[in-house]
């Protein structure tokens, strides 16, 4: 019936991607994923909205030093003699 091993190879990825399709619709798996992205997407919508959180405050302090350090660091091993 199939001629090559590709062909039987491929009929197989698509009977278990089928199936494996089918089994995660039946216990509800991609209604639990859609849901999970959902919720991450409003958080990170609500975190966001808020500009003046501690949390911003943080990361923009993190974001000015690192890079600032890593500078800092890389011209003292420059100029070590």
């Amino acid at each position: 019936m199939f001629s090559t091993t590709r062909r039987v190879v491929a009929v197989s990825a698509f009977a278990a991607c089928s199936v494996a399709v089918l089994a995660g619709w039946l216990t509800g798996f991609f209604a639990r994923v859609v849901t999970g992205v959902s919720r991450s997407w409003d958080s990170l919508l609500a975190w966001l909205r808020a500009p003046l959180d501690m949390s911003h405050l943080v990361a923009t302090t993190t974001t000015i030093l690192v890079p600032l350090v890593l500078v800092l660091v890389i011209i003292m091993v420059l100029s070590d003699d």
